[in-house]
C-alpha cells in the first residue's frame, strides 16, 4: 500500500519516455525509517548524465521532507561503483555488506548496505516543494516536479516522479 511503499516511473520533460523507476519501500512511521529499492536509470545511453542523481535527491526530498522520516537506507550490488558514487556523494555511509547475498544464475553477488540522515543541512537545502512555489509550479496530487540546479547534476531538465503506488507491487 502507499502507507508503506511507493513506486515511481521518472521522466525528463524534455525526453520522450519514461527514462526510470524508483521505489521508496518498508515505510516505517514510527521509527521514521524508509528504504530506497530497485533504482533504475533504464536507458544506457543516459546514465552518467546526472539523472540518477537528481532521481536519488528528488527521492530523499520525498523522505525527508513529505514523509518525515530520520533514516534512509538501500542496498547496492558491489560491483555497482557508479552508483556507490552517487550515494556517497548525497551523504550515504557504508554500513555493511552482505557478502554472496545474491545469487544470479552460477555466481554470487555481495550487497552492500548504506544509510544517511535527516539533518540540518536537508532542512536549508532547496527542495522540490521550495522549487516548484519559487517558480510558480503546481504539485498536482500524486506528482512531484523536482528543478534541479547545475551543482545537482549535469541533468539540465527537470525530473518528474509520476507515483504509482497504486499499482500492485
Amino acid at each position: 500500500s502507499a502507507d508503506t511503499h511507493r513506486i515511481y516511473r521518472v521522466w525528463a520533460p524534455s525526453l520522450p519516455a519514461v527514462i526510470g523507476h524508483a521505489e521508496l519501500v518498508l515505510i516505517n512511521r514510527y521509527h521514521r525509517n524508509v528504504r530506497l529499492a530497485r533504482l533504475l536509470i533504464g536507458p544506457p545511453e543516459l546514465r552518467g548524465l546526472g539523472y540518477g542523481t537528481a532521481m536519488v535527491r528528488a527521492l530523499l526530498d520525498v523522505a525527508f521532507h513529505e514523509l518525515a522520516v530520520h533514516r534512509v537506507e538501500l542496498e547496492v550490488y558491489d560491483f555497482n561503483i557508479a552508483a556507490q558514487d552517487v550515494y556517497a556523494s548525497l551523504g550515504f555511509v557504508q554500513e555493511g555488506v552482505r557478502r554472496e547475498a545474491i545469487r544470479c544464475d552460477d555466481a554470487w553477488w555481495d550487497s552492500i548496505m548504506m544509510a544517511t540522515f535527516s539533518r540540518p543541512a536537508w532542512g536549508d537545502a532547496v527542495c522540490a516543494t521550495a522549487a516548484l512555489a519559487a517558480a510558480g509550479l503546481p504539485l498536482v496530487g500524486g506528482v512531484r516536479f523536482g528543478a534541479w540546479s547545475e551543482g545537482w547534476g549535469r541533468a539540465a531538465a527537470a525530473l518528474l516522479l509520476d507515483d504509482h503506488s497504486d499499482i500492485d507491487a
